[in-house]
């Protein structure tokens, strides 16, 4: 009884919260329409918490995370820092309805069902309801993953430490050199925009091992003698998938590239996880082969993000990706370090 009245206290101020703030839940329904926006919008709603509890229960941090979806049609997802219960980080992470619909807009299109048939060959024998179903399983798990790194590799207390957010997660005014607090010389140096930055690229890089494990177990659980192959094809879909969603979230923040990595970046530090992941699983298949093909994907999903006109034009993938691998890398193993004193990943004894 005492835990039940706990966490509907703790649920009682996240709400509290979000109401304060004006914002307006949406609590979508299950209905009879499998494939539609709302059940599959809900089913990632529930599995998400459930996953994100599971998460918790296995680390000695004190921490909650309330999963809510936001009545507004702008493409927008956060995490936000809400206050603490005893001890307890009460944390949000809030989706915009528009984020559904607005990825449905772009894989529904007879276009997007033309390049899975093409390049997805070994997907051929799984149903169009059902490719949509993974695409769009995937866009939301991205999002998902990546807000959730956001709370469990300690950015948002990072940020707030560094003066760059307050407690209601808005960016404040800032000299262009940041915060007072001293870490490395290398994270010391760098401006407000490239440590925002920082935090993007780690919460991909986190959110990416996430995915990856959780996609592992769903190919797995596909019937069918091709094991392989439709692993890669499932990781190809999902990153073809997540590179459209980053694409869409480029467009709404002006290509930023200052805070924002560009959808290429984020697409190929995915590719790379996955492929670790996936030559782990199965030794027997090495990196380098599923990170090709990956690669490939995202060469796909930009050549149908151009077609409907959602790229900012074509570029050199692996050029962009090592020119990251030498400028961006480096300072994110001292962020790693930095990172140390919030990560709230701290598995029980």
């Amino acid at each position: 009884m005492i835990n039940i009245l706990y966490k509907w206290w703790i649920s009682y101020r996240c709400n509290k919260w979000l109401a304060s703030q004006k914002y307006k839940q949406w609590e979508p329904l299950i209905s009879d329409d499998e494939y539609s926006i709302c059940t599959m919008a809900k089913l990632s709603k529930d599995i998400f918490q459930e996953e994100i509890n599971n998460i918790i229960s296995n680390t000695n941090s004190k921490t909650f995370i309330k999963v809510v979806y936001l009545d507004d049609e702008k493409i927008n997802a956060f995490a936000c820092k809400v206050g603490t219960f005893k001890k307890c980080g009460l944390y949000i992470i809030a989706l915009n309805k528009g984020i559904f619909s607005e990825i449905d807009r772009y894989i529904s299109r007879n276009e997007f069902k033309a390049v899975i048939d093409e390049k997805f060959h070994s997907l051929k024998n799984v149903s169009t309801a059902d490719l949509y179903r993974i695409s769009m399983w995937s866009i939301s798990k991205s999002i998902m993953y990546h807000e959730l790194a956001h709370v469990l590799r300690g950015h948002l207390d990072f940020l707030i430490d560094e003066n760059i957010i307050n407690a209601n997660n808005e960016y404040t005014e800032l000299p262009i050199t940041g915060g007072n607090l001293r870490y490395t010389d290398e994270i010391d140096r760098i401006s407000v925009n490239e440590k925002i930055r920082l935090c993007e690229n780690d919460a991909d890089a986190h959110a990416a091992r996430l995915f990856s494990v959780n996609a592992f177990t769903f190919a797995k659980n596909i019937n069918t003698e091709k094991k392989q192959d439709v692993y890669i094809g499932v990781y190809s879909l999902i990153i073809f998938s997540s590179h459209i969603l980053f694409s869409i979230f480029d467009q709404t923040s002006r290509g930023n590239e200052s805070k924002y990595p560009q959808p290429a970046i984020r697409s190929a530090i995915y590719a790379s996880q996955f492929s670790a992941n996936y030559s782990k699983m199965l030794p027997e298949i090495r990196f380098e082969g599923i990170y090709n093909a990956l690669l490939y994907s995202i060469l796909c999903a930009d050549s149908y993000c151009n077609k409907i006109r959602l790229s900012r034009g074509k570029y050199n993938l692996r050029q962009k990706f090592k020119e990251w691998e030498v400028t961006q890398k480096p300072l994110m193993n001292d962020f790693d370090k930095v990172l140390a004193n919030y990560n709230l990943l701290r598995p029980k004894n």
